[in-house]
C-alpha cells in the first residue's frame, strides 16, 4: 500500500505473474500430460511390466524387445512341460494338435 492506503501493484505481497513463469507452467502441465499419455501407453502394451519399464527408463523398443524375450522363454518352459508329460498326453489334453 502507498501513503493513500491505496494498493499500487509494485507493492502486493504477490508479484504478478511474468510471461516466462506463465510458460513455465504451461510447460509443466504439458510436460506433465505427456508422461501420462506415455506411460498409459507402456501399461496398454506390458502391463505392469510396462509401468516398471518405464519407471526404470526403458524406452519403448526397449519394452518390446524384453516382452518378446519373455514370451519366447515362456513358451520354451511350455514346451519343455509338455516333452516332460509326453507328446501323447499333451495331444489328449488338446494342447498340441493330434498326429
Amino acid at each position: 500500500m502507498d501513503i493513500s492506503g491505496q494498493s499500487s501493484p509494485q507493492n502486493d505481497l504477490t508479484p504478478p505473474t511474468s510471461a516466462v513463469e506463465k510458460s513455465a507452467e504451461q510447460f509443466a502441465v504439458d510436460a506433465k500430460a505427456a508422461v501420462k499419455v506415455e506411460l498409459q501407453r507402456f501399461n496398454d502394451a506390458f502391463g505392469e511390466q510396462g509401468v516398471e519399464w518405464y519407471a526404470a527408463g526403458k524406452s519403448f523398443a526397449e519394452c518390446q524387445q524384453l516382452s518378446i524375450a519373455a514370451l519366447r522363454k515362456e513358451r520354451d518352459e511350455l514346451a519343455e512341460r509338455l516333452n516332460q508329460i509326453g507328446l501323447k498326453d499333451a495331444a489328449l489334453l488338446g494342447l498340441i494338435p493330434r498326429a
